[in-house]
This record gives structure tokens, C-alpha cells and sequence, in this order.
């Protein structure tokens, strides 16, 4: 897991980077088609920051459930409420049946920050697709002006 968390804060550290390299050519990609590019860099903004907000969650969940394993007693402990939230904090008082329900439902409870980053993804790239269709359009339409100008094509 340690692993894994220095990868994603080491990807968005070169992300930051680069953007802030390159902030001159970004500025002047999103002027071509306004909307779409800032409804694209918003989504991946935000996106990122769910991302490094969940991943911050994550390893002070794993951390605690690490603390959590080292101890006997844990029916009442602090940590329980730190991994399982509030409602799910009589996991550990409950019999082996409740006991997989409640892991199954606290699952699919958390399930949801992983379908949120697929539909983050998702969304950015039918924009990407979105917005490289309009700029072709755009410059086939200059193509063909300048043909027609010129009495080479056109009309």
C-alpha cells in the first residue's frame, strides 16, 4: 500500500509540475474552445483532488487497521470508528453471520469512490473526444475556405 500511495502522490507531484511548465501552452489550448476545455480542466482538477483525498482517507484507514490487528480488544476502541465510520462500529460485537452482512454493506458503501473515479475518467475523455471532433471541424472548415479562396475547390 505504501507503495501504491507514494505512485499516486508521486503522479499528481508531476502532474503540478508540469502543468505549471507548460501553463503557457494550456492557456493558450484553452482559448481555442472555451467551454469544453475548462469544463475538461475542472473535471480533471477535481478529479485529482477526490483522488488525493481518498488515497489520504485510505492510508490513515489502513494505518489504524493495522493498529486495530496488534490489539485483543476491540469491541469499543476509537479505530473501530476511524475504519468503519459510526455506523458500522459494532462490526467486531455481532456474530459471524451479521458480521459478514455488515462487511458486505460496509463494502458496497465505499464502493462508490471507485465508480465516481471510472465516471471521472469516463466523462474526461468523452470530452477529449468532444472537443478534438470540434477543433477538426473547425479546421476543415478553414481548409475549405482557403481552397475555395484560392479556386482550387470548393464552389
Amino acid at each position: 500500500m505504501k507503495e501504491l500511495r507514494f505512485l499516486i502522490y508521486f503522479i499528481c507531484f508531476v502532474f503540478c509540475a508540469f502543468v505549471f511548465y507548460i501553463h503557457d501552452f494550456i492557456i493558450s489550448a484553452i482559448e481555442h474552445n472555451v467551454a469544453i476545455n475548462i469544463l475538461i480542466s475542472v473535471i480533471l482538477v477535481g478529479g485529482i483532488i477526490f483522488a488525493l483525498i481518498s488515497t489520504f482517507q485510505i492510508s490513515r484507514k489502513q494505518l489504524s487497521w493495522k493498529k486495530i490487528e496488534q490489539q485483543d480488544d476491540v469491541a469499543n476502541d476509537s479505530l473501530v470508528l476511524g475504519v468503519f465510520d459510526h455506523q458500522f462500529s459494532d462490526i467486531f460485537t455481532v456474530d459471524e453471520k451479521k458480521q459478514k452482512e455488515l462487511l458486505a454493506t460496509w463494502i458496497e458503501s465505499c464502493d462508490w469512490k471507485s465508480r465516481i473515479l471510472e465516471y471521472l475518467s469516463g466523462t474526461l475523455i468523452g470530452l477529449g473526444l468532444l472537443g478534438t471532433f470540434i477543433g477538426l471541424m473547425g479546421m476543415m472548415g478553414s481548409i475549405s475556405g482557403v481552397l475555395s479562396a484560392s479556386g482550387d475547390g470548393g464552389e
